[in-house]
């Protein structure tokens, strides 16, 4: 119980506390609520505050730009993204274009996005991403959890900072 409180504290923190209640649906404001927090925390390098919301059998698969596709699974993923984290100096996504899309039961939902992305590294190196996602949630005892996602990075390019070689 005592774990739980500290969770859900550090959770309020971060502006990503879970609902109050258990949910019977998944509704298209707590969706949105849940995807604003956890991109507002990744515009603030804290990738790993999407973790709570990934179910155990998270899958994603990724296309990257040069067409190497790539599928990693929940403890792999999170292992990406603490490497993000420790390399990333600053970083910026501006959704350009947004979808919400919950099923008629209410069980489960996707979210669908347009993004640019521009990650400034610790090395110096600017990394900018035009990217295409799709998050798949559904509802398991109440909370909505993330069971897999898909990714497609349309472009990518990457440069020094001025005075530093690529």
């Amino acid at each position: 119980m005592r774990h739980r409180l500290l969770t859900a504290a550090i959770l309020a923190l971060l502006g990503l506390a879970p609902a109050a209640q258990a949910a019977e649906r998944i509704t298209r404001e707590e969706l949105e609520a849940i995807d604003q927090s956890i991109n507002r925390a990744a515009n603030a390098e804290n990738f790993l505050a999407i973790a709570p919301y990934l179910a155990t059998e998270f899958v994603v698969r990724l296309k990257l730009a040069d067409g190497t596709e790539i599928e990693l699974g929940r403890p792999e993923y999170l292992q990406v993204l603490q490497q993000n984290q420790e390399s990333i100096r600053d970083y910026h996504s501006n959704i350009e274009q947004v979808e919400y899309r919950v099923a008629p039961d209410g069980l489960s939902a996707e979210i669908h996005q347009h993004s640019a992305d521009r990650a400034i590294l610790k090395d110096g190196q600017v990394v900018t991403s035009r990217l295409r996602t799709m998050s798949h949630a559904v509802l398991r005892e109440g909370r909505i959890v993330f069971d897999r996602g898909e990714g497609e990075v349309l472009e990518q390019h990457a440069q020094r900072t001025p005075g530093q070689a690529l």
